[in-house]
């Protein structure tokens, strides 16, 4: 079979849609061009511990299990795609995506022609009924969620909606079909009510020997081709001998939680989404894991709360949180808890290397490992260890 050239597979939408930057530069090179603005990072920060060289992702084409499309009107023609990356206003229509799924040319083009003759939503005038098209994709199981996100202003026709695309010829199957109403006034995704048109509303996917159910809603790590190989490390930072009582903080479906609960003897989770804490209980469930305790609320509280219980008995603490880091309570909780270990995980390196400085003078930085989670944009996963300096070893206060 005649090898695939590099520039043979760039998508045809490339340098119009704003959904990736890289696909035109080899895959080797984006990985060195990544290592390269890490090192400029951290040494901006003072941060001295070099950064090892990064894992590059097994898949770099249909590696994303997740994808938000916009609808748009473009001159009388209802269009399903990204924010075109020189005009932000205007929406890209798509007949391929190679960094999602093999199944956006048989759904895209198909969705606009059925939803044709509806009006879409305007964030300037706050009115119309299309939003958003919000795709999922199981890569390890066999699974597809269509979520299609509207206004109230309107109404569609859910059998025909749900006979369309359960005839289309998906290469995988569809698992369920979700109608979202979001009526907030900004075009981000936020669901005042959905339901269940078909099937059964979520997927699963198998990860590290686990299997994950992912609600509509569920955030869950966009690229589980790596994630194999980032639990790996992260359980290989640890070394867990079995009997350490672990804290993972902002634990989401619990995907962390569950995989350390094999190789240590408890875990405390919190997460601030009581939806994603009823899922990560009914994974726990799911995989047969009963030393896990997933605790509901925001984490600067329920640290507060528990601290008298946790001081000194925590031995590991993870840390995965949003890309806008940790609050200087948090952090300040955490080193007050006292654990031998802290990982901390993180999608944005610029507040990762500003929050990493504020563990320094109780803990020391053993090693930053970097993770192409994201191939053909610029964006990367850094994780950290850090160790608890003795008493004589603590560096002096700034």
């Amino acid at each position: 079979m005649r090898q695939v050239q590099e520039e043979e597979r760039i998508c045809r939408h490339f340098g119009e849609c704003g959904g990736c930057k890289y696909q035109d530069i080899p895959y080797a090179l984006q990985l060195e061009n990544k290592e390269k603005v890490l090192s400029e990072i951290f040494s901006e920060a003072g941060i001295k511990t070099l950064p090892e060289r990064i894992i590059a992702s097994p898949q770099q084409y249909y590696y994303r299990n997740k994808m938000e499309f916009s609808f748009s009107d473009e001159e009388g023609k209802t269009v399903c795609g990204l924010h075109s990356s020189s005009h932000r206003r205007r929406v890209t229509g798509l007949s391929e995506c190679r960094i999602f799924s093999e199944n956006i040319p048989l759904l895209l083009p198909e969705i606009e022609k059925l939803f044709t003759g509806l009006s879409v939503y305007s964030t300037f005038s706050y009115k119309g009924f299309l939003r958003h098209l919000v795709l999922r994709e199981s890569k390890h199981r066999q699974g597809f969620l269509v979520n299609i996100v509207v206004s109230s202003q309107g109404e569609v026709d859910r059998k025909a909606l749900v006979e369309k695309i359960t005839s289309l010829p998906l290469k995988k199957p569809v698992t369920g079909i979700i109608l979202t109403v979001n009526n907030a006034l900004s075009d981000t995704v936020i669901p005042d009510k959905w339901e269940v048109l078909y099937g059964s509303g979520f997927l699963e996917e198998e990860i590290s020997g686990l299997v994950f159910k992912i609600y509509p809603y569920s955030f869950f790590q966009v690229n589980p081709y790596i994630l194999n190989s980032f639990y790996s490390v992260l359980k290989e930072m640890l070394s867990l001998k079995g009997e350490e009582t672990v804290l993972d903080l902002f634990s989401g479906v619990g995907a962390i939680s569950l995989v350390l609960s094999k190789s240590c003897g408890f875990v405390w989770a919190i997460e601030q989404d009581a939806d994603a804490v009823d899922t990560a209980r009914e994974n726990a469930l799911l995989n047969g894991i009963k030393n896990t305790a997933f605790l509901s609320g925001d984490v600067r509280k329920v640290l507060y709360r528990e601290m008298a219980v946790w001081r000194g008995k925590i031995g590991v603490i993870t840390i995965n949180p949003p890309r806008s880091g940790l609050s200087k309570k948090v952090i300040k909780r955490v080193v007050d808890i006292r654990p031998e270990k802290i990982a901390y995980s993180s999608c944005n390196p610029r507040t990762f290397s500003e929050d990493i400085k504020m563990f320094l003078d109780d803990y020391s930085l053993e090693i930053i490992q970097p993770f192409d989670f994201f191939p053909h944009t610029p964006h990367m996963e850094v994780l950290a260890l850090l160790t608890r300096r003795s008493g004589e070893q603590k560096a002096p206060l700034r």
